[in-house]
């Protein structure tokens, strides 16, 4: 959806707008959590072809259609893309489930699977890149770009302080320092361009 919506944007082709809006439309009736209104994440069951949920969030997923949706809006000219994404964010950064006490992210596979280069560990920074996507194309929403400019800068500071040693960042933002791994500086480096973006 993210990818339609970036080829509608860039070559005003309406096949491509069409199937970002396709797109959009199947997963907010299909994927979104009706209790928080994130992405939940599915898997095709080959069976049958039906989605089936395993349970959980998606943290990295519900990055990409925030970021798809706020690109969306802006080519459509439908804005209701756009009330759809700030909601969806809003969700995300407030979601308990997916932050500590004090707001930082900590999504991850737990035990033995935190040193694994999973989908959960390398790209959890989707959800900051979806953010600021979603910060920069809603210029005229103060408390919103306030709340995700404090969001991404809490997400960074983590990082610096509690979550990096010399040029490399843990897999664990909220500390303490865990790696290297490369799934780990995969995973910051979304945090750290967002965090370039909404502070200049």
């Amino acid at each position: 959806m993210a990818l339609s919506s970036y080829l509608a944007e860039s070559t005003n082709d309406p096949g491509f707008l069409y199937y970002a809006i396709t797109s959009a439309t199947c997963i907010e009736t299909n994927m979104l959590d009706t209790r928080t209104g994130l992405v939940k994440h599915c898997h095709i069951n080959g069976m049958n072809g039906q989605l089936k949920w395993d349970g959980n969030l998606s943290c990295h997923l519900t990055g990409i259609f925030i970021e798809g949706l706020s690109v969306l809006a802006t080519v459509s000219g439908d804005y209701t893309w756009r009330s759809l994404a700030i909601a969806t964010a809003e969700s995300a950064m407030k979601l308990r489930e997916w932050h500590d006490t004090d707001g930082v992210l900590s999504v991850l596979s737990s035990g033995s699977e935190l040193f694994k280069s999973d989908g959960v560990n390398a790209t959890r920074g989707l959800l900051s890149r979806g953010l600021m996507v979603a910060y920069q194309r809603n210029t005229s929403d103060k408390a919103f770009r306030s709340l995700v400019r404090s969001y991404i800068n809490t997400q960074f500071n983590a990082l610096i302080d509690l979550a990096s040693r010399d040029d490399t960042y843990s897999v664990s933002w909220n500390g303490p320092y865990i790696g290297p791994y490369f799934h780990g500086q995969l995973a910051a480096l979304d945090t750290l361009i967002a965090a370039i973006a909404v502070n200049r």
